[in-house]
C-alpha cells in the first residue's frame, strides 16, 4: 500500500475537509490533473477530476486492545465515505484529445491498483480505494461555446477512516 503523511487534523478540517483538502490534493499530486470538488459550476476543457460525495456508512467496529476501549470509554468504528470520481475532458476531436484522455485514465487506474493510505497528524490513516465504474464515454457536446466533444469516465471511490464514539468521559 502506498503511504503519504499530510499535516492536517481531521478535527480541524472536518469530514468535508478530508475530501476537499486531503483527497483532492493527493489526487492532484499523483495524477497532475486538476481536481474539482462538486458542486462546481466551472468546467475546464483539459482532462480533470471531479469528486462528488455520495454517501456514507459505518462498516465495522475495530477490535482494539487499548486503554480507552479496554475500560469501555469509547468504541472505534470504520467510517466509509463514498464518492463518485469522474475523469472528464472536452476537446476538438480524437487526434490529440484522445491521447490526453487515455493518458489520464492510465494514471488513475495505475494509482488505484491497490488501496492507498494517507496518514494525518491525528495519528491514524485514511485509506482511499477506487474501482472503475464504467468504460467511459466520448460523446458530442451540444453546449454552445464549449468544445465539440466531451469525455467522462466514472470511478467509485471510498474513503475509510476511524470514527470514535466516546461512551464515558474519564
Amino acid at each position: 500500500m502506498a503511504k503519504e503523511v499530510r499535516e492536517f487534523s481531521v478535527r480541524d478540517i472536518g469530514y468535508a475537509g478530508v475530501i476537499k483538502h486531503i483527497l483532492a490534493d493527493f489526487l492532484k499530486k499523483e495524477t497532475g490533473l486538476t481536481v474539482l470538488v462538486e458542486p462546481q459550476p466551472v468546467m475546464p476543457a483539459e482532462p480533470h477530476l471531479r469528486v462528488m460525495f455520495s454517501g456514507f456508512e459505518f462498516v465495522s467496529e475495530f477490535e482494539k486492545d487499548n486503554d480507552a476501549t479496554w475500560y469501555g470509554i469509547e468504541n472505534v468504528y470504520t467510517l466509509k465515505m463514498e464518492c463518485l470520481l469522474t475523469l472528464t475532458a472536452q476537446g476538438d476531436g480524437p487526434d490529440v484529445f484522445l491521447d490526453e484522455v487515455i493518458s489520464a485514465c492510465f494514471k488513475l487506474q495505475k494509482l488505484f491498483r491497490e488501496p492507498i493510505t494517507i496518514s494525518v497528524v491525528d495519528g491514524f490513516g485514511i485509506t482511499v480505494s477506487a474501482k472503475v465504474r464504467d468504460k467511459g464515454q466520448l460523446f458530442k457536446n451540444e453546449e454552445e461555446g464549449k468544445k465539440p466533444y466531451l469525455f467522462e469516465k466514472n470511478f467509485e471511490l471510498a474513503i475509510y477512516m476511524p470514527y470514535v464514539e466516546v461512551k464515558h468521559a474519564p
